[in-house]
């Protein structure tokens, strides 16, 4: 099963706006939801990031959600030198890093 944040559904429906007509992001979107599972951040996990001013907030929210969810392997990002604080726990990977481990465990 994949999951995502809710942030990420909305980033790519703006991304979507931005290159094509409103209708083809809906169904874009749309397609999306149906193959995925929504995680949900913790009041807890915001106030932490908040109040941590030596990480990039909106990466440390998405990192520590997604670390909170037991059924994920992998933190996909292009932007890896922005996690300083990644915890061994998940690994993060870049699009391509990731790509390759399928492949070779396909």
């Amino acid at each position: 099963m994949n999951f995502l944040l809710l942030h990420i559904i909305l980033d790519i429906n703006y991304i979507a706006l931005k290159q094509h007509n409103k209708e083809r992001a809906l169904k874009g979107v749309s397609e999306i939801l149906k193959a995925v599972e929504i995680i949900e951040t913790t009041k807890g996990i915001l106030a932490n990031c908040f109040n941590n001013r030596s990480i990039d907030v909106e990466d440390a929210v998405q990192y520590f959600t997604t670390l909170q969810n037991n059924q994920i392997d992998y933190y996909i990002t292009r932007n890896i030198k922005h996690y300083k604080f990644k915890n061994e726990n998940l690994p993060i990977l870049t699009p391509s890093q990731f790509l390759v481990l399928l492949k070779q465990n396909s």
